[in-house]
């Protein structure tokens, strides 16, 4: 039961919360989120990786030539990183919708610790489904994943009802260079199942268990977490001490979020996906129904007096997958389209083009000039085969 504030009319709660910012002079602050939701001014989005060109995250196109990509290290600083096909980031966005800020969002960082199979792989305690269509970087085979492997894994945070909480996994990223680094922590990340004073398990109950730094608040139950651990703790007994944990941000009241994942719970109109309760309110124009547990969703949700509430909702493909096709755009030069197949790499991404595929393409009429591509290929380890080739002349704004 929730309380009766919450059941009326979306429009009557939003003049109450103006009201309240009257009498308070101002609303100020932001919401703390442990699931690792981005900040900014005018809109936020959070989701998958799915093409390039400029960047596609959950098939909405992003301008992101303004944006330098970073990845948040153990000791809170930022690093330049780069972008691959199948991560979970996070966009920062302006008034126009063009990105001013790309933070890539690893949910794993760490030693294979079960050896995998049937679909499965453990990291650091906690469980990760692989499918077909996850993509495996660098070359990666997954016979070359074993126990001790070092791996970096995306994806979003799904349900398996042996399992719990699990990863489906849409990149998979080996870190040969990590392998044997006593030194380098490891990122554990996983959704709360239990707290207690000041620790926290993931994945299930009476899975892995890991202790909070004294005076760190404790996440919800429900929550997404990713937290540092020093190596040589994964060899001891649990809990396992935190060294720190990925910096959650402030979400502004009014702020528009874009997320993406799998239901995690739902709770009569409160839902929480990838580690954000929010509330879904039928007066809001929605199409569809309440999305079930398990059904892989794209919401658009705002910050409204400390909730979020829909605004938006489209049920995607299932989780670990990149949805029907990947789209990818780029600028090539000196390809000899006369070849009876063709490996490209638009974006660092690679692509297998069958010769009929470039038969049809007329691409052969640019010789070996530059050219702007666009690629759509079907989803799957790399490399992906191309389903539909185009090619144009250079425009004065590449993709």
């Amino acid at each position: 039961m929730h309380a009766p504030a919450m059941l009326l009319p979306r429009r009557l709660r939003f003049l109450a919360v103006v009201a309240a910012c009257v009498f308070q002079i101002a609303c100020g602050g932001g919401s703390q989120l442990a699931g690792g939701v981005g900040s900014g001014g005018s809109g936020l989005a959070e989701g998958t990786i799915t093409g390039f060109g400029s960047v596609i995250v959950d098939g909405v196109r992003y301008d992101d030539s303004a944006a330098a990509p970073q990845v948040e290290g153990a000791d809170g600083g930022r690093q330049v990183a780069a972008l691959h096909l199948g991560q979970r980031v996070r966009l920062e966005l302006d008034d126009a919708g063009k990105a001013r800020g790309i933070e890539v969002l690893p949910q794993l960082l760490g030693p294979v610790t079960a050896a995998p199979g049937g679909g499965w792989v453990q990291v650091a305690g906690q469980w990760l489904r692989v499918s077909a269509e996850t993509v495996l970087a660098d070359h990666a085979q997954a016979d070359d994943i074993a126990v001790g492997s070092e791996l970096e894994a995306h994806g979003a945070w799904g349900f398996d009802a042996g399992r719990g909480a699990v990863l489906e996994a849409t990149l998979l990223r080996l870190r040969s260079g990590a392998a044997g680094g006593a030194a380098l922590p490891v990122l554990v990340g996983g959704v709360v199942q239990a707290v207690g004073v000041s620790t926290v398990t993931l994945g299930v109950a009476g899975g892995t268990r890991l202790s909070l730094p004294a005076g760190a608040p404790v996440p919800a139950l429900g929550e997404v977490v990713a937290l540092w651990v020093a190596r040589a703790t994964l060899a001891q007994a649990q809990p396992w001490p935190v060294l720190g944990q990925r910096k959650a941000a402030e979400v502004p009241e009014g702020a528009t979020l874009v997320l993406g994942g799998p239901v995690a719970t739902r709770d009569g109109n409160r839902l929480r996906v990838q580690g954000l309760e929010v509330d879904w309110f039928d007066d809001v124009g929605i199409a569809s129904a309440a999305p079930q547990r398990g059904e892989v969703v794209k919401l658009t949700v705002r910050r409204v007096g400390g909730r979020f509430e829909v605004l938006r909702s489209e049920v995607r493909d299932q989780p670990g997958k990149l949805g029907a096709r990947v789209e990818l755009r780029a600028r090539l030069s000196g390809v000899d389209w006369s070849q009876p197949s063709l490996l490209l790499t638009p974006r660092g991404v690679r692509v297998l083009v069958p010769g009929q595929v470039i038969q049809a393409s007329g691409c052969a009429g640019f010789g070996s000039a530059a050219v702007d591509v666009a690629i759509e290929a079907a989803p799957g380890a790399l490399p992906l085969r191309a389903t539909s080739l185009e090619c144009s002349a250079p425009s004065t704004t590449p993709g």
